[in-house]
């Protein structure tokens, strides 16, 4: 019985036998029952369960030989019996279980290796999430939603923002938007330049191989079909070149934005940064309104490195409408590949699904973690998506109906391990001296960029007894210090009554925007909500100038705020108990 007295659903019961472990290792499909009804509950289960494109390709035929053994035959035999065997076409893979034994052959699953899902728990913490509301179904999406959610795809545009045919010199037109789907209208806001690169500019190729599968709306199914494959950058003298983008458009100030009149899917956003050896770590945030949605962050010492164009989008599956760079003056942007909802506003509706994604195998080289987990690590999150991402995100059950294979690590496997480049999908990286620093910088930074550091930084003169903290805050927005790059000297004071204005409107709310603010732009909303939110957009900006300023003077804050990292901590907790 649930708590409360009410039973689970046959389908969670089936579900909690296989999969509520927090470690599980099936050397075989997971399998939930097998009273009738046991096929509609499982491709129920099926239909809420994502895998991102990324780590999914087109099978291509497979042939067995004496030397892949029995397991092998035992894989072919499951999808398609002796015609597969003989070579021909047999059907679609499927099997018993939520996850059949093709997608684990896939893997390299064999009788002595485990297929490790550390999360699949999440199904229990999904369940109590909704005994909490009080709803009487868990977030399994109903033949209706996942039917939604795939013929949304016919109607998704794709494009690429590119600067072609900007005179070098000028500054970026304000609505700039060559290239974006007809429906998306760009604003550029900061010190943007057209600048000329002549050879040493971006070739793209619009359709290279190994990249992530974009699937194509029901409709306009085809066999080896994709749908809209994302631009990818290839440096000059790499690769094949679709086309080559010698006009980019360069930041010139300390602080700039990218806005789009409607939210849209960033997949790549190709870029490069040759900064001054002075330069702090810079960071591109993705937002949705107010909220941060993705972050990079940008490390100078590697990136001054190289002239090689990156790609600096964090190739989250989450919409955005506002891109801010900030501490990034001199960097380029190539081209930024966009797609967005072609329909009405409805189809930002978010829903609720089950992402089934890879985990890092090992946390850096030689770690007793690494050594531990010998096979395919899964995990299992609670994600909210809109139809923006349909065409890269496939429920399991539209897997098994592609007959498509399933792959331990994204294709996209560079995007990754760009160094210099660090986001919530990076690789960890050795815990050396050089990366543990960096790692604390970025989380530093973040906090700033997020605006969570600002409450600390006001507050620590009543916990630590210092009264330093304000006196930081001043020093910042004086515009004085040296470190700080010119624009920021002349911006700073300029601007210091509204930052003081957010900054007390910010903590008066207590660290938010204040009850009642819409999170993103309203739409049919009352204009007091519409004021609200512009109001605290401004604000957002302001707070960015003094997180620019922060981070180029950084060490001396931390120098002059706290003495020691253990001070820092017992400035952390207290402020979690406060």
């Amino acid at each position: 019985m649930a708590a409360g007295g009410r039973a689970l659903p046959a389908v969670w019961l089936g579900a909690a036998i296989a999969l509520s472990r927090s470690q599980l290792r099936a050397h075989g499909a997971l399998n939930v029952g097998a009273h009738g009804g046991a096929e509609d509950l499982v491709t129920s289960l099926r239909q809420s369960i994502f895998v991102e494109t990324a780590y999914l390709s087109e099978r291509t035929e497979e042939r067995c030989s004496s030397l892949d053994g029995p397991r092998c035959f035992a894989a072919l035999l499951a999808r398609g019996g002796k015609a597969t065997l003989q070579g021909r076409p047999g059907p679609v893979l499927d099997g018993p279980g939520v996850l059949p034994e093709t997608l684990l052959h896939d893997l390299g699953v064999e009788s002595d290796l485990g297929f490790i899902t550390p999360e699949y728990d999440v199904l229990s913490a999904l369940r109590g999430q909704v005994t909490a509301t009080q709803s009487p179904t868990l977030p399994v999406l109903s033949g209706a939603s996942a039917a939604l959610l795939r013929s949304a795809r016919g109607s998704i545009e794709a494009g690429v923002l590119h600067f072609a045919e900007l005179p070098p010199g000028s500054r970026v037109p304000l609505s700039f938007s060559r290239g974006l789907p007809g429906n998306v209208v760009a604003t550029w806001d900061g010190g943007w330049r057209a600048r000329s690169r002549g050879l040493e500019g971006l070739a793209l190729s619009l359709a290279p191989p190994g990249t992530p599968m974009g699937l194509p709306a029901p409709e306009t199914d085809g066999a080896d079909k994709l749908a809209n494959p994302p631009a990818v950058a290839n440096n000059p003298g790499q690769g094949p070149r679709g086309g080559m983008v010698s006009v980019v458009a360069e930041l010139t100030g300390s602080v700039g934005y990218l806005r789009f009149s409607r939210p849209v899917l960033v997949r790549s956003l190709f870029a490069r940064w040759c900064p001054e050896k002075t330069a702090p770590p810079g960071l591109v945030g993705g937002r949705l309104g107010l909220h941060g949605v993705w972050t990079t962050h940008l490390d100078p010492k590697k990136l001054r490195e190289s002239r090689a164009w990156i790609d600096i989008g964090s190739g989250a599956k989450k919409p955005v409408d506002e891109v801010a760079f900030v501490a990034t003056a001199g960097l380029e942007i190539g081209a930024v590949d966009v797609v967005a909802p072609g329909g009405s506003s409805d189809e930002d509706e978010e829903h609720s699904v089950i992402v089934l994604a890879p985990a890092a195998a090992f946390q850096g080289e030689g770690g007793e973690e690494g050594e531990e987990q010998a096979g395919p690590v899964f995990e299992m999150r609670a994600e909210k998506v809109t139809a923006v991402a349909s065409p890269y995100i496939v429920s399991l059950q539209e897997v098994i109906d592609r007959n498509l294979r399933l792959h331990a690590a994204p294709l996209s496997h560079k995007r990754i391990h760009t160094p210099g480049l660090l986001t919530d999908r990076s690789s960890p990286l050795l815990p050396d001296k050089e990366n543990v620093t960096w790692y604390a910088a970025a989380a530093a930074n973040q906090a700033m960029f997020e605006h969570t550091s600002l409450m600390q930084m006001l507050l620590e003169p009543q916990l630590l007894g210092q009264g330093n903290g304000v006196h930081i805050l001043q020093g910042l927005l004086s515009g004085s210090s040296a470190p700080l790059p010119r624009d920021l000297q002349t911006e700073l004071p300029k601007e210091m009554i509204e930052i003081w204005e957010a900054l007390h409107g910010w903590l008066r709310a207590g660290g938010g925007w204040g009850q009642g603010t819409p999170s993103s732009l309203p739409r049919n909303s009352t204009e007091e909500a519409l004021l609200r939110y512009v109001t605290a957009k401004r604000w957002q900006t302001k707070l960015d100038l003094i997180t620019a300023a922060y981070l180029h003077q950084r060490p001396e804050v931390e120098q002059g705020t706290f003495s020691s990292l253990q001070h820092f901590a017992q400035a952390y907790s207290l402020l979690q108990q406060a």
